[in-house]
């Protein structure tokens, strides 16, 4: 399976390409409302903005992963290894992959390389404990690391009002 390499935080992670339509450099968002309570500390996955792309609205997510990027989701202003650098435009991979496919945008460090990955040498989230996380399909080995491997559908949202 081909998949993009990119990293949040300090941390490796990877997601098929099949869910990518477009790498963008990192630019300015129209920012989230504030809500009262703030984001959730706990929150794995949340949104961080709204994306101009192409003359479409796209929300943006950033994912929180502890403990190296502390309680900042990657994805939000600031310094740091948590600071964005690019932006992956995802789409449904129902069809080609096309700028009107784009559902989402996920905000991450830096943009790695494509490789290849065997799916079987992917232990899945269930069966290490990451069951609960919305966005992490499982952890598999890249070079002498491991990765999280980042599931892009569950990041584009079928019928999302910002994505009509």
């Amino acid at each position: 399976m081909k998949v993009i390499t990119f990293d949040i935080g300090r941390q490796p992670c990877v997601m098929p390409v099949r869910h990518l339509v477009e790498i963008l450099p990192y630019r300015p968002l129209l920012p989230m409302p504030v809500t009262a309570g703030g984001p959730s500390p706990n929150a794995g996955v949340m949104m961080v903005g709204i994306l101009d792309y192409r003359g479409r609205a796209v929300p943006v997510m950033g994912l929180r992963l502890a403990p190296e990027s502390g309680t900042r989701v990657a994805g939000e202003p600031g310094d740091g290894p948590a600071t964005p650098k690019c932006l992956l435009v995802l789409g449904h991979a129902t069809g080609p992959l096309t700028v009107g496919a784009a559902t989402s945008a996920l905000a991450v460090g830096r943009v790695n390389a494509v490789v290849e990955i065997d799916e079987q040498s992917i232990q899945s989230a269930d069966a290490i404990g990451l069951g609960e996380q919305p966005a992490v399909s499982g952890v598999c080995r890249l070079g002498q690391t491991l990765a999280f491997v980042i599931d892009g559908a569950a990041l584009t949202p079928q019928s999302s009002p910002l994505a009509a």
